[in-house]
């Protein structure tokens, strides 16, 4: 083999003169030259590989949004007009919980398993938790790939989404009728969430496990969870993309 460079007529000294022939393999230099330019190209293109499989995730998030807020007409349809509560609490353990027992949800549970007869899979939300099956409709896939192999997963009372508490204009304990929203249109109904609860603040931060919850401070949710934000659906039926400061330029607030 020729040598790259000639100087007339001699080798470059500053070219190695690469020899043929069986005998000939790879020297050590130009080994660590090989793998020290696939650590390189990993390097960017790994961030390029994890922003489209999360944009992936994303669609499919969104699609699981769309599938929540059917869900929730056809309860409301069912239900006279109402929209499920965001949780369920002991109505034993407070005078108007328990004087207005009637008007909690009916499963005993939050709002996950009261819409839950109206996906299409058959499958609750916590059948799916439990054999960490991520069907259609049940979780959000970032949320599920986060937490299947972890034990908080068991703890939280969600699949990744959470109802917005301050809908119902009062206490989240009971069920409201979809018509007292005064702008579906700029009423955020579910959205991306650490927990069953959705709260969105512009200063939310995580705790110490990367949560965003914190009943203190009034907030819960995931303003980061897709690329840097987040999926959030409408009373409407829309659904947005959000920055946690556009988020939190949605009313959330409850008196309870």
């Amino acid at each position: 083999m020729k040598p790259f460079l000639h100087t007339n007529g001699r080798k470059s000294a500053l070219l190695p003169d690469f020899a043929t022939g069986p005998e000939r393999g790879m020297t050590l230099l130009e080994l660590l030259l090989v793998v020290a330019v696939v650590v390189v190209l990993a390097a960017l293109l790994f961030p390029t590989f994890r922003n489209v499989q999360e944009s992936s995730r994303s669609a499919f998030c969104i699609n699981n949004l769309r599938g929540i807020g059917t869900a929730f007409n056809l309860y409301a349809i069912d239900n006279d007009n109402l929209f499920p509560a965001a949780r369920w609490a002991d109505p034993e353990q407070n005078a108007e919980r328990k004087a207005r027992k009637d008007e909690q949800n009916p499963s005993g549970r939050n709002w996950q398993s009261e819409i839950q007869p109206y996906f299409s899979n058959g499958r609750s939300f916590a059948q799916s938790r439990d054999d960490k099956s991520p069907d259609r409709f049940v979780f959000c896939p970032t949320y599920f790939a986060e937490y299947r192999n972890n034990a908080d997963l068991i703890k939280l009372q969600a699949a990744g989404y959470g109802m917005n508490k301050g809908l119902a204009k009062g206490s989240w304990d009971f069920r409201f009728k979809r018509t007292r929203i005064e702008d579906p249109a700029n009423s955020v109904l579910i959205g991306d969430s650490d927990d069953y609860w959705l709260g969105i603040t512009a200063n939310m931060l995580p705790d110490e496990k990367g949560h965003y919850q914190n009943m203190a401070s009034n907030y819960c949710g995931d303003p980061v969870r897709h690329n840097g934000r987040a999926n959030y659906l409408f009373v409407d039926g829309h659904i947005r993309t959000l920055s946690a400061k556009e988020a939190a330029a949605f009313s959330y607030a409850s008196n309870r």
